[in-house]
């Protein structure tokens, strides 16, 4: 088994709650090749000009602009976050724009949850090249495993009985997915899932952009946490 030991800090922001779970991320469905003269799914448009071949869409709504329409479209607003996990899915400034690594920097609520690190007296400096090293397996933060910049500043941000525990997988050359839980003195709290993280970074030092969806599954619960964050790390 492979295995990270986190060694930098990580940056998150709060951004909307749900009701209803989901699994958070970014994504979309293109339809196949147009082909003229034929109208596979009986809307009146054919598939040479349909931006939604195959689901029926007559309107041709397409909210984003980006040629997919809205029908076979999961992230209407183009904001970073699946529709079904969007707390407003033709709103781009709800959560907000957090659809790459510089659109997640420059955002108000990562700018303020930046500046709550240097009040701490923590500098952090998330990574942006594009040569990140293979963190694909499964992680786990356990006691004694480790430095966290986070605590090197005699600052207590946690500890090893409150803690996540998930898998990376490479989907792209900068992309990744990723699924887990969260836990406190070994009792689970949540599920989370997240497809279209960023990572970027240099040789073994890397960062990571992500956007999730982290769903309570204590008994007699029922919300999402919706959030975005930036963590950066090495591969020991």
């Amino acid at each position: 088994m492979r295995r990270l030991f986190l060694i930098g800090v990580c940056a998150a922001a709060l951004i909307g709650c749900s009701e209803d779970g989901g699994q958070g991320g970014a994504g979309g469905m293109v339809g196949e090749p147009g082909r003229a003269g034929v109208d596979t799914d009986s809307d009146g448009v054919d598939d040479a000009l349909d931006n939604c071949p195959t689901l029926a869409n007559a309107d041709q709504d397409d909210f984003d602009e980006d040629g997919m329409g809205d029908a076979c479209d999961t992230d209407d607003d183009d904001d970073g976050f699946a529709d079904a996990d969007d707390p407003d899915p033709f709103d781009r400034d709800n959560p907000g724009d957090f659809s790459s690594p510089e659109a997640i920097l420059d955002s108000a609520v990562m700018q303020d949850a930046l500046d709550a690190l240097r009040d701490q007296g923590i500098e952090f400096e998330p990574l942006l090249g594009v040569d990140p090293p293979d963190v694909s397996g499964l992680y786990r933060r356990e006691e004694g495993t480790g430095t966290t910049l986070a605590t090197s500043n005699g600052g207590d941000l946690g500890g090893a009985f409150a803690g996540a525990e998930y898998t990376l997988t490479h989907t792209g050359p900068l992309e990744i997915s990723s699924e887990g839980f969260g836990f406190s003195n070994g009792t689970r709290l949540s599920e989370f899932e997240s497809t279209g993280t960023f990572i970027r970074g240099n040789v073994n030092d890397y960062t990571m952009f992500s956007r999730s969806a982290d769903r309570c599954i204590l008994d007699g619960s029922d919300y999402t946490i919706f959030s975005v964050g930036i963590s950066t790390a090495s591969v020991d």
